[in-house]
């Protein structure tokens, strides 16, 4: 499935108006990456989330839902950091316009941690035995959050399983 967003410079206007998204949890300590880093300040003072697949492709579309609302919020209040594997699928467009390149590359990323490769297929293992579907993407996207102490911002119902077997802190919203 090909993404057609359309539109250029997404990001800049996003992150001029200030508001607040409650409840979310400090991460752990993260190198930032992107020239947004003089504007974000520092990631272990400020409750920070980040958002799957999933919410970032209705958000840029412009679809509506309790996810892309809150996503917009934290962007403006500069509280996302970037799943590496997120950002892989978001780039894997080739329609996608170079502004919305850009900007999606500025997002802070988490940083892969010692042992993540393990750890990430331990956890999908441990959905599989359950019976439980377990996309590798899934997988990989749900361990960075869970190595992090990162809420994840997500319409896709299938991190539920990711939740129920380990620490995955979860944001689920219907679309």
């Amino acid at each position: 499935m090909l993404l057609d967003f359309g539109f250029e410079g997404l990001f800049p206007e996003i992150l001029d108006a200030p508001y607040l998204i409650a409840n979310l949890r400090p991460p752990a300590p993260t190198p930032w990456q992107g020239s947004l880093l003089p504007h974000f300040g520092r990631a272990q003072s400020r409750p920070m989330i980040a958002a799957d697949t999933s919410t970032w492709v209705a958000f840029l579309e412009g679809g509506a839902g309790e996810d892309t609302q809150l996503l917009d919020k934290a962007l403006e209040e500069r509280q996302v950091v970037m799943v590496p594997v997120v950002l892989a699928e978001l780039l894997s467009d080739p329609k996608l316009p170079s502004g919305v390149t850009e900007s999606l590359s500025e997002v802070p990323l988490i940083e892969i941690e010692v042992g993540y490769w393990q750890r990430a297929g331990m956890l999908r293992a441990k959905v599989l035995a359950k019976r439980r579907k377990a996309r590798l993407g899934d997988a990989l996207i749900a361990q960075t959050c869970i190595d992090g102490r990162i809420p994840l911002l997500t319409r896709d119902r299938d991190f539920r399983a990711f939740a129920d077997a380990a620490r995955l802190d979860l944001m689920f919203t219907r679309a």
